[in-house]
């Protein structure tokens, strides 16, 4: 399991703004952790989104640039993210981890945009690490208001630890889950009946469910939020696998 660890540093640089004109919230979340922490398990093994709204609480329109930064990342792993307007339908426009290669990274003024007073721009950081290679990698994602990179008006720091096994097999078994989307009840079937534990994951990493699992499992989803989740298998010596479901009411 990959385990994340966010921290929100404000700060104020010359003219800037000043604290509170600034709060970073989670995306559909009403909890501002700007200043402070938040850490969740990653949902899944493969690549995932973590999504932030930056918000422009003071009383002038600015030019935002988002600038990342490597500050420690392994080898192997890759990343990319998507930056826009709160009302983009698209999710802004999305920069692959080529475009970004290098270690320090800022949009061009061709792909910023004015954020007014009031209103948000959206975030969202795609973090893919190399499942053999283990280690440490930090992120660091700068608001500013130039393509340079230097004046900096807020930061977020993404850390994700992750342990990859040698030990585990890496072809552990296949999943089918139906019906996807799904409203009332999923059915989890496994290729073998070999008992496993069964954890449930929304977008956020929040555990939802806890269970165990041998060969299938008839879940009842009826009470769940629409949305995406994430569900994680993990059997003795075997590598967990993970699969989205949408859950749909």
């Amino acid at each position: 399991m990959k385990n994340i660890y966010l921290f929100l540093f404000s700060f104020t640089i010359g003219s800037f703004f000043a604290q509170d004109n600034i709060t970073i919230q989670l995306e559909g979340s009403s909890v501002d952790y700007s200043g402070t922490s938040y850490s969740m398990n990653a949902p899944t093994q493969q690549m995932f989104d973590v999504s932030f709204e930056i918000h422009n609480n003071g009383n002038t329109p600015y030019d935002w640039y988002i600038t990342r930064r490597k500050v420690n990342v392994p080898s192997g792993w890759s990343d990319g993210l998507c930056w826009g307007l709160s009302n983009d339908p698209f999710g802004g426009t999305c920069f692959s981890s080529n475009q970004m290669g290098s270690i320090l990274w800022t949009n061009s003024v061709n792909t910023t945009f004015t954020v007014a007073s009031g209103d948000y721009a959206k975030l969202k950081a795609q973090i893919d690490p190399d499942d053999a290679t283990s280690g440490v990698a930090t992120y660091r994602y700068y608001v500013g208001t130039d393509a340079t990179g230097i004046n900096n008006m807020d930061s977020v720091d993404l850390i994700v630890d992750y342990a990859a096994s040698i030990n585990e097999e890496t072809n552990p078994f296949t999943i089918s889950i139906n019906p996807n989307p799904a409203s009332q009840y999923i059915n989890v079937v496994l290729s073998n009946s070999e008992t496993a534990s069964l954890k449930i994951y929304d977008v956020l990493g929040q555990q939802i469910e806890k269970t165990s699992i041998s060969g299938s499992k008839k879940i009842n989803v009826s009470n769940f939020k629409n949305g995406i989740y994430f569900i994680s298998i993990k059997a003795p010596n075997r590598k967990a696998v993970s699969r989205k479901v949408v859950i749909r009411h």
